[in-house]
């Protein structure tokens, strides 16, 4: 036997096939050190035969295993977890708020269904169908609201609200007799914008001394008296925009329109509650979050006025306001309060709360202000309008307290009645 053909024999196979044993062992012990170590190197599966019969799979590259880090996953749990807990905790306040938009929404449309229903005025001629029309007439225009058991002086607690806001409200007496022609001069009217959308009328009628003239704001109506000398400065706040139209009818049926002019009405937003009953609504407004008696608490107490307004909103860089018209219920014709908010460039957040306070049940113990009374339930409209947005018009009811009730202040306060006011124009 040659050194050549020595090779060709099983002895000569096995050291060819040494090479690939050795390399095959390697890999499966580094890959999976638990199948594989130098011991099994003898054992009867690494024979020639085996070795030979595997040398195909030997050349394909070896399958790296699958395992899980668990450090790794535990530290970006650790990392994640806040994301989802803040993802959570927002879906759970969005569907919160859905829940409570639904809600405010089926108990409004709650609310307009009573008061459609109640409402038997509501099919006068000429009304629109989404208006109060209820008025307070000329004959118990010099009776005070309903009196609680405890007297109050009516006019001591509006005169300071009429002139911070401007406004000449004379006293209603019995309409006199038109003077006599002969004895007077042609009349005038005019108009003067002033500060935070409102508009002074000047009337001047020597031929109509005292006489109760009706300034009609369509389709708001609001009656005063001339005094003796046939003036009268009444300031009409623009609580529905410039658009409808206004017009000062006297006691002969004569009709003469007045015109608006020019205002600053898109610089200011207004939110306003109408009543036409002879009782006194106060509406109160929270500027960003204020409380009962702080400087942010707007009503007719603390009414502030269109300049010191206007500086504060400046001066703070927000959006400030005030009550600019005030009723208390002794006037003829609709009754209307209205605050004025000054808004302040860039501002984008904010809001300022309002209530509706029923004044006139404050202290009642009996009489028509509950229970069964004629006063109990207060039929009521609410007009919001800002710039670059179309007016919203919202009805409401003041729904009827038992008297001497345990709850009657919080049968006073409708925290509810009335939307907040976004202090952004964004």
């Amino acid at each position: 036997m040659t050194k050549s053909s020595a090779f060709a024999g099983p002895l000569g196979l096995r050291r060819a096939a040494l090479p690939a044993i050795v390399a095959t062992a390697i890999q499966a012990w580094v890959v999976h050190p638990g199948l594989a170590d130098p011991g099994d190197l003898t054992s009867p599966s690494s024979s020639p035969s085996m070795a030979l019969g595997s040398s195909g799979a030997a050349n394909q590259p070896p399958a790296f295993p699958t395992f899980l880090d668990h450090r790794r996953l535990q530290v970006m749990e650790r990392h994640t977890q806040p994301r989802f807990e803040a993802l959570a905790l927002r879906r759970a306040e969005k569907l919160k708020r859905r829940a409570i938009e639904a809600d405010l929404k089926r108990k409004a449309e709650e609310m307009r269904r009573s008061v459609e229903a109640a409402s038997t005025a509501a099919n006068a001629p000429n009304a629109p169908r989404d208006t109060l029309v209820t008025l307070i007439s000329p004959a118990p225009a010099n009776a005070a609201p309903v009196a609680a058991p405890a007297p109050r002086n009516v006019s001591a607690s509006v005169a300071p609200m009429r002139a911070a806001a401007g406004l000449t409200l004379p006293f209603l007496s019995a309409p006199a007799k038109p003077s006599d022609p002969a004895d007077c001069s042609p009349g005038s009217l005019t108009t003067t914008a002033l500060p935070g959308g409102r508009v002074a009328i000047d009337i001047s009628e020597p031929c109509r001394k005292d006489e109760l003239v009706t300034i009609r704001y369509a389709p708001y109506v609001f009656m005063r008296a001339l005094d003796a000398g046939g003036r009268l400065r009444f300031v009409l706040d623009l609580f529905q925009g410039p658009d409808p139209a206004v017009a000062v009818v006297f006691a002969s049926g004569e009709t003469k329109p007045v015109a608006i002019g020019v205002t600053d009405i898109d610089r200011v937003s207004k939110v306003a509650v109408i009543w036409g009953k002879p009782v006194n609504l106060d509406l109160h407004v929270f500027e960003y979050a204020a409380t009962s008696g702080s400087s942010g608490h707007v009503w007719t107490k603390s009414p502030s006025d269109a300049e010191a307004a206007r500086d504060a909103s400046a001066r703070t860089q927000r959006g400030r306001g005030y009550l600019s018209f005030a009723s208390d219920g002794t006037q003829p014709g609709h009754q209307v309060e209205v605050y004025t908010l000054w808004h302040h460039p860039g501002q984008s957040s904010g809001v300022v709360a309002t209530a509706l306070d029923y004044e006139t049940r404050a202290a009642a113990t009996g009489g028509p202000s509950c229970s069964d009374g004629e006063l109990a339930e207060i039929q009521f409209e609410t007009i919001t309008i800002a710039p670059r947005r179309p007016p919203t018009r919202e009805r409401g009811i003041i729904p009827r307290a038992a008297c001497g009730d345990a709850q009657l202040e919080k049968a006073r306060y409708q925290d509810d009645a009335i939307a907040d006011l976004p202090v952004s124009l964004e």
